[in-house]
């Protein structure tokens, strides 16, 4: 599994909500709040754009960018590989086991 085959895997929201962010405006799919790239602490912020569907994020402030992996990683002070293996990990690997697909190679990008 790829980076971008795991990222269109990951449950978006448990993924978001694992990580705590500060989301303080829902619109449907988009969601906005702080960024953590640039450490915006209002409760008020709305400078980061998460793309729930798409997987995606962008900071209108910092321009930070990337996909769910990518922001786990900066989170958790991980790199991409370690992120990779852990959100799989914990949100996958039920998953694999009941369809069998168990024990997949990872590429990096």
């Amino acid at each position: 599994m790829d980076l971008r085959t795991l990222n269109a895997s990951l449950p978006a929201k448990e993924v978001l909500g694992t990580l705590r962010m500060l989301i303080g405006h829902y619109e449907g799919l988009h969601w906005r709040g702080g960024c953590p790239f640039h450490q915006s602490r209002s409760p008020h912020s709305r400078s980061l754009a998460v793309n729930v569907h798409l997987r995606k994020f962008f900071c209108h402030r910092c321009r930070a960018h990337g996909d769910l992996v990518d922001l786990y990683a900066h989170l958790m002070g991980l790199t991409l590989h370690h992120a990779a293996v852990q959100l799989r990990e914990r949100f996958l690997a039920s998953r694999e086991q009941e369809d069998g697909t168990e024990g997949t190679v990872w590429k990096d990008k």
